[in-house]
């Protein structure tokens, strides 16, 4: 498992030298935030010559969930500075519905490097890299409801990036049951991030 579930007990924290070489699946009802490293920070983060090389896949199950899967983190939701690191694995997002719900809302975000990114956060991304495929996906039981699926190089989020790339297959994909009905869907393929550059 990640080396960090949840880092909020702490104002700041800084990851040097560290790595996963292990591969894991990660399955939540309410909702799945994955990372090779941490799952989720809401301390201001600083991580320095880090990598994955785990294949990482996280999903969920229910009317309203979100699924989050990122190479080094899960989500962030405080200031992050992540420099000289890089994700190997296969990452992979997906969010399904149980067949008792009927207007689903589900939510998918994969990214080589950092799976969500909330906005109005400082975030630096520099000298950085992914070469792990990246897929997120919802699926259905009923063809009704909302969903937004990202799939990113490196990040889902406005961040700066510097000095980086990702070489890698980038997907997004939705498969519906056999109810037929209505469905707003948005889908994203951000090669890098969907952020500033």
């Amino acid at each position: 498992k990640p080396m960090f579930n949840q880092a909020t007990m702490y104002k700041s924290i800084s990851f040097v030298k560290c790595s996963n070489h292990s591969n894991i699946d990660y399955s939540y009802s309410s909702g799945a935030v994955l990372g090779g490293l941490i799952c989720q920070c809401d301390a201001n983060i600083i991580m320095n010559n880090c990598y994955n090389e785990g294949n990482l896949t996280s999903t969920s199950s229910n009317a309203e969930v979100t699924t989050v899967a990122g190479g080094l983190i899960g989500a962030v939701r405080s200031d992050m500075t992540i420099y000289q690191s890089y994700n190997l694995g296969h990452i992979k997002a997906i969010s399904s519905m149980p067949s008792s719900s009927t207007y689903p809302e589900l939510n998918s975000y994969a990214a080589g490097l950092v799976g969500s990114f909330s906005q109005g956060n400082k975030g630096i991304i520099k000298d950085s890299y992914n070469r792990g495929s990246i897929t997120a996906g919802t699926k259905y039981s009923y063809a009704h409801g909302e969903e937004t699926i990202n799939a990113a190089g490196l990040v889902n989020g406005y961040c700066d990036i510097i000095a980086c790339y990702s070489n890698a297959d980038i997907s997004v994909s939705t498969i519906y049951g056999t109810t037929s009905g209505t469905n707003r869907v948005t889908k994203n393929i951000f090669a890098i991030s969907n952020g500033t550059l």
